[in-house]
This record gives structure tokens, C-alpha cells and sequence, in this order.
């Protein structure tokens, strides 16, 4: 009876699996985190060739890692980092993605984590690239545009990029993961108050942290 109930476990396990990903061929990742009822989210590594090509209007910086098999995947590239002098793109590179799982619609997306030559640290995008501190990854507080000067942004992406804060020109209903600083969401909390901005007028439309400790 033990081993009958133990199967049946198992085969529904594989068939929620398969619901999950929707049909799609899910990779192997770890530090799997399920961040919300439509999205999964981990860590796989993969060896291979880097290429960053330039964003054409409106788009972000993408990367292709071509992996030892051939397979190309295309993975997004920070935006502060816009020419890796350090790349060889003949070279092999230990490439960590943050890859997420979505579904309804189905799709994977890759984020560029780390890069690494022969175990020696390229970059490292889980640390704020302006304040040199370890960021928590969480779904965004989504926060509309609108609300704010135009001196703002000019102001935000110099000093306090990864403020945890997704500026947003409406309401979209999907959430999105974001890396949090907590020096820069001092600075963007300190900017406020001495704007004399209301704190009321910039409420969140989400406040749901889903990691409390570095990626």
C-alpha cells in the first residue's frame, strides 16, 4: 500500500511538473525559486563563448552564449556594463544565468549572473555595481512614472540604480524580478524626503520579497 501511494506521489509530481513549464523543456537550475504563481526562477551554469551585441532602439543589451554542443542562447546583458572590455568572444567562460520559467504565455528568459575565466570572477551582477554590496533578488515594487520630477531619473540611474523600485508607466499585472540594493534604496528614500515628495503618492503597487539573503 506504501509503495502504491509512493508511485502515485511520484507520477503526480511529474504531471505538475509538466503543467509548470507548460510544455516546455525546463533546464536544470538550482537555487530554484518559485517567486509567483506563473513564474520559477534559478541558477544554471553554462560553458561556453560570450558575445554582447549593441541594443537597437528601445531594446536592452542581449548577449549569446554559444555553448560546446552549439546550442546559442540568448540571455540579457546589464545596462551599466554596455562594453566588456575583458571579453574574448574565442574564449570558453564558466556563465552563470538567472534563468525564469514563466507560463501562460510559456517562455524562458535568461538574465547574465556571473562570468567567470578559470574560476577567476569577470563580473558579478548580484553586487551593485555603484555601492560594491550584495543585492537581494525580489519581485518588483512597481511604481508609476508619472509620479515623479523629471530631474528624478537622470538622478536614480547615477546614484541609486537598483533602488529595488520598477518605474512603470501603468499598472501591467505581471510581475518581475529585480535585484534590490539596500544602499541604494537609502539614497532613493533619502532623495525623497528632501524633494519633500509624499511618501503617500508613491506607494507600491507590490511589496513581496521572495529571497532574504544573496543569489
Amino acid at each position: 500500500m506504501k509503495t502504491y501511494a509512493a508511485i502515485s506521489y511520484a507520477l503526480l509530481m511529474l504531471l505538475l511538473e509538466g503543467c509548470y513549464t507548460g510544455g516546455l523543456a525546463k533546464p536544470r537550475m538550482r537555487n530554484e525559486v518559485i517567486m509567483s504563481t506563473s513564474m520559477t526562477e534559478g541558477i544554471r551554469l553554462i560553458k561556453g563563448r560570450l558575445e554582447v551585441q549593441a541594443p537597437t532602439s528601445g531594446e536592452y543589451i542581449t548577449s549569446i552564449v554559444t555553448t560546446s554542443t552549439g546550442e546559442k542562447l540568448e540571455a540579457k546583458w546589464p545596462e551599466w556594463l554596455k562594453s566588456p572590455t575583458f571579453l574574448d568572444t574565442s574564449k570558453t567562460y564558466e556563465i552563470e544565468l538567472m534563468t525564469r520559467i514563466h507560463k501562460n504565455p510559456d517562455y524562458i528568459f535568461n538574465d547574465i549572473l556571473r562570468v567567470s575565466d578559470e574560476g577567476h570572477l569577470l563580473m558579478d551582477t548580484s553586487v551593485c555595481h555603484v555601492h560594491n554590496l550584495p543585492m537581494q533578488r525580489q519581485i518588483e515594487d512597481g511604481k508609476s512614472a508619472c509620479e515623479y520630477p523629471k530631474n528624478f531619473f537622470p538622478t536614480q540611474k547615477k546614484r541609486f540604480p537598483n533602488d529595488g523600485n520598477a518605474y512603470l508607466a501603468c499598472g501591467s499585472g505581471i510581475s518581475h524580478p529585480l535585484w534590490k540594493c539596500s544602499e541604494c534604496n537609502k539614497q532613493y528614500h533619502a532623495w525623497i524626503k528632501s524633494n519633500d515628495i509624499s511618501m503617500r503618492r508613491l506607494a507600491p503597487w507590490s511589496n513581496r520579497y521572495v529571497s532574504p539573503t544573496p543569489i
